[in-house]
């Protein structure tokens, strides 16, 4: 009986001891985490920051997979100042755009990080998630570069369709007669994460 104790500690003590081996966790660093959007009009452009929440990842056997979470109501302009950056953050966050008084936050659910077969200097790896706007899922497809030598940072470009998420107002495919107050479709997006 003794034995029988014995040996099945051990069987998991090396299963646990696999597992950790195998499993690395991240926890997403928000200061140091950083998203900058730019959206594109066409009389021009406008371009802003939002702040990661929190987040994970795990690098297990099977690659990595995580979720990450992205504050609303931090949006902020960084391209003007004083009043006119208010009423377009003001703007941004009622019901033409991302209304956030209803979705104050946004997540990206990472389901995949696939190292690419030819990497280049900017890009190792190509992420696949799920972006949910406005409680509307899609999922997306980019090219990151990531170090994992001392923690994890991830950077990468990445462009959506806005109108896939309800993001409508101003929109040239979708409303006729703007004129030059049509407001492109694309949002484009830098993201560095740094996890611990």
């Amino acid at each position: 009986m003794k034995n029988l104790v014995v040996g099945s500690l051990a069987i998991a003590f090396m299963l646990l001891t696999s597992f950790s081996l195998s499993a690395q966790n991240y926890v997403v660093d928000s200061e140091a985490s950083s998203l900058a959007w730019t959206g594109n009009k066409l009389t021009g452009s406008h371009a802003g920051v939002v702040t990661i929440q929190n987040g994970s990842l795990t690098q297990g056997e099977k690659g990595m997979t995580g979720k990450f979470t992205i504050d609303m109501t931090s949006i902020k302009c960084t391209d003007m100042e004083g009043e006119y950056a208010k009423k377009l953050e003001d703007h941004l966050a009622n019901e033409d755009f991302f209304n956030v008084p209803e979705h104050p936050v946004a997540a990206m659910t990472v389901t995949s990080v696939t190292k690419m077969e030819e990497p280049t200097e900017k890009h190792n790896y190509v992420v696949q998630g799920d972006l949910t706007i406005k409680g509307i899922t899609h999922r997306i497809f980019f090219p990151a570069m990531i170090d994992m030598t001392e923690g994890l940072k991830a950077t990468a470009s990445f462009t959506i369709d806005r109108t896939k998420w309800d993001i409508q107002y101003g929109s040239g495919s979708i409303f006729d007669g703007l004129g030059d107050r049509i407001i492109y479709d694309d949002i484009e997006f830098d993201l560095v994460l740094v996890a611990k």
